[in-house]
């Protein structure tokens, strides 16, 4: 019987490159893995990680607000 493989997500990261041709953009990879330990990685270019950030913006809006509402409170009961 042939055994289906599962991949999963194993890491996306984006970054901003500092240097070189791309300096100021965001690039990164996506790395998935399955149970034999294979893996595989493709590159996001900055029009793909630009994507990937337009995505998640609200959320990571959110998180920063919520952060600065703990640091307020935390000073204030100082």
């Amino acid at each position: 019987m042939n055994k289906e493989t599962k991949w999963t997500l194993e890491s996306i990261k984006i970054e901003l490159i500092r240097w070189g041709d791309d300096v100021g953009k965001y690039k990164g990879t996506i790395v998935f893995r399955n149970e034999d330990a294979d893996q595989f990685t493709f590159q996001l270019n900055p029009t793909l990680a630009n994507a990937y950030l337009e995505l998640i913006k609200d959320t990571v809006l959110l998180s920063a607000n919520q952060l600065v509402e703990k640091l307020k409170q935390s000073l204030e009961n100082k």
